[in-house]
């Protein structure tokens, strides 16, 4: 059950975009760290261009995992606050009491 609760009520979309604009930022650098790395050996050459598609590679793997889950958080919320409406209620009480309390005090 825990599981189902670790993802935010967000948007897939946004989030692929962000996710697709951070690798190519990493695609970027693989590029820029290429042309660096000219001067300075194959061996750097190949452990940079090893970690930058390993992180390539971990994006990915998260944007299809956001994708994949996005669509099933609004279900998994409904059906925890219907099991547990006590602290459902209680959770809603402090988020209403925490957003008053931050608005009230931007003056």
């Amino acid at each position: 059950m825990a599981s189902e609760l670790s993802l935010p009520n967000i948007d897939h979309r946004v989030a692929s975009r962000r996710l697709n604009s951070l690798k190519r930022t990493l695609e970027s650098v693989l590029s820029d760290a290429r042309s660096t790395a000219v001067g300075a050996g194959d061996e750097a050459l190949s452990q940079v261009q090893d970690a930058i598609t390993g992180t390539l590679e971990t994006v990915s793997d998260f944007s299809r995992w956001v994708e994949d889950n996005a669509a099933q958080a609004p279900a998994a919320i409904k059906r925890t606050v219907r099991e547990n409406p006590i602290p459902a209620c209680a959770v809603a009480v402090g988020a209403g009491a925490l957003l008053a309390l931050f608005l009230l005090n931007r003056r």
